[in-house]
């Protein structure tokens, strides 16, 4: 950690007291109390409604941007993404010229995985993400969704794997929510599919519970997350009118109910341990007001020009050219063990001579690089004063763009890493710039629509928002009498995403973690502070292809 708590954090921490205990972690991805809250009045979440009640509840601001990967790498560090560096699914790989997922090898710092482990504290954890591959060597650690397949998650924890295999409980892939349902019968047959998941995963707790001795155990539900993508607009109407005001709600309602019979299952194993619980979400949810057109943006600043004449026969080309490479690739059955990286030039259309700023990948926040000889093979060289005069334009031009409906602003914050953190950007692999869409809007950064600043989004209804959701239970003293609503009072402004870390680690009796090392590499994982050092996995193109497709699914990418 590399803040000292203050506020509602040292209240917290002071009514936790020097007592060690077990700790349960419950993940909500994209919970919020916006849709939580009226739930557990409704008696639809009786699990949720008395771990408030015997607890204390708040909201928990998320990172900046507000997006999965981000967030879920602070709740592992208790840094933000400047301290730890993921800032969105991918980075560039800079000696490549290529675009490259995010792992948990990426990570600056130390994981609460692996402080308990360093500590002689045994850690579980199930379906986080960034945790694949584990942090720890042989840990037992089951990847989130942004691993592979089932098959590389128990690959890497052969242990856990094998008691999982003992007890008769397979690992269940992540249901497919690659549209909108369109009828009853569709929204129960992706109720249904959620259901079998998230049972699954507290199986897989239970096996762990029966075979560990664990201090720390982290179950987490990307389901949630999914399924108010897709459905957000029914879970609306549930939320508003009642659960019974539709088949559609009715099933909204069914969901929940589901989620919340697992949370009463992981709350009893918590409860025979005598371990604190813990629950949170990375970011909150809301609807979904549409696109930021940030290549057509940039267009418009005369910042970013497409593609023309020899650029654009030298585009097409080069996509032909990785396009036949794929295909010898899978022909030679190579797809499965080794890496095809696919040049930039290959995947945007853009005039890369003429162009000053490029936004190569962000859903729900744009990443932007500046058209620089130090980073791209074509750039141009730029000297500090050129470099701050195209930073400055970037971001005075962003801030421009108005919803053309209200009138607000369409950007929350336009961000330049080199100037606000006092680092450079090339050389930790980072983009320059993070502009961060206003809440409710998602980001549009590959293709090259020029007329409008927005783009309208009809097959994703919900997206993020900035603020989640956190409960504490289990310890004793910090009952919520009293209390006309699950949020306590004092708490109500809620702590930061970062903090969680700190109450684990003050639940469980340990100190603070270590700020992380400032390591001057661009292209290659970050190693821990932790030995043994962990070996770098390469993804090949077949899992890279496999988690694209999962992101696309779930609407992260286009």
């Amino acid at each position: 950690m590399t803040h000292a708590p203050f506020g509602p954090l040292q209240t917290l921490l002071e009514k936790i007291g020097p007592a060690s205990r077990p700790v349960l972690v419950v993940g909500l991805d994209g919970g919020t109390w916006d849709v939580l809250e009226p739930l557990c009045r409704q008696g639809v979440m009786p699990h949720l409604s008395e771990l408030c009640r015997r607890g204390v509840a708040a909201p928990l601001r998320s990172t900046t941007p507000w997006l999965t990967p981000a967030a879920w790498s602070t709740f592992l560090t208790g840094l933000e993404p400047q301290q730890h560096g993921i800032w969105d699914f991918f980075r560039l790989e800079q000696k490549q010229q290529t675009l490259v997922l995010n792992r948990s090898e990426h990570i600056r710092g130390e994981t609460l995985l692996e402080r308990f482990e360093l500590e002689g504290r045994e850690a579980v954890s199930i379906d986080l993400p960034m945790t694949w591959p584990p942090p720890v060597p042989g840990a037992w650690v089951l990847g989130g969704f942004d691993a592979p397949n089932a098959s590389s998650v128990l690959e890497a924890a052969p242990q856990f794997a094998a008691a999982l295999q003992r007890a008769g409980v397979p690992w269940l892939p992540h249901p497919r929510l690659d549209r909108v349902p369109q009828t009853p019968d569709q929204l129960q047959a992706t109720v249904e599919s959620c259901r079998r998941v998230m049972a699954n995963r507290v199986q897989a707790a239970q096996v762990a519970d029966s075979c560990r001795d664990w201090q720390l155990l982290i179950v987490q539900f990307q389901a949630l997350d999914g399924f108010q993508h897709r459905c957000w607009h029914f879970i609306e109407q549930a939320v508003r009118e009642g659960i019974d005001s539709s088949p559609e709600a009715t099933l909204c309602g069914r969901f929940f109910r589901y989620l919340d019979e697992q949370l009463g299952r992981l709350l009893q194993l918590a409860q025979r341990r005598n371990a604190a619980v813990v629950l949170l979400s990375d970011h909150g949810f809301g609807p979904n007001r549409g696109r930021l057109n940030v290549p057509g943006q940039l267009y418009r600043l005369g910042l970013l020009q497409p593609a023309s004449g020899w650029e654009r026969l030298r585009f097409r080309l080069s996509r032909w050219g990785w396009k036949v490479r794929r295909w010898q690739h899978k022909r030679l059955r190579r797809c499965k063990t080794r890496t095809l990286p696919r040049p930039l030039r290959s995947q945007f259309a853009w005039d890369w001579g003429r162009s000053l700023v490029f936004p190569l990948h962000g859903d729900l926040g744009a990443m932007l690089y500046l058209n620089d000889r130090r980073r791209f093979d074509w750039g141009r060289p730029l000297s500090h004063s050129q470099r701050r005069r195209l930073v400055e334009e970037t971001i005075q031009g962003l801030a421009g763009f108005r919803c053309p409906q209200t009138g607000e602003l369409l950007w929350h914050a336009v961000r330049d890493l080199e100037e606000q953190f006092q680092v450079d950007p090339v050389e930790r692999g980072w983009p320059d710039l993070v502009a961060v869409p206003a809440p409710g809007w998602n980001t549009l950064s590959t293709r090259f629509p020029f007329r409008e600043a927005t783009c309208p989004e009809n097959d994703l209804p919900g997206t993020h928002y900035p603020q989640g959701m956190f409960v504490l239970g289990g310890v004793p003293g910090l009952e919520n009498r009293g209390q006309s609503g699950l949020r306590t009072a004092g708490l109500r402004k809620g702590l930061a995403l970062r903090d969680v870390a700190s109450v684990v680690l003050a639940l469980a009796g340990l100190e603070m973690m270590r700020k992380p090392r400032h390591r001057s590499s661009a292209s290659a994982p970050v190693k821990k502070l932790t030995t043994p050092v962990l070996p770098v996995t390469r993804l090949t193109t077949e899992q890279q292809e496999q988690i694209e497709q999962r992101l696309r699914s779930l609407g992260y990418l286009e």
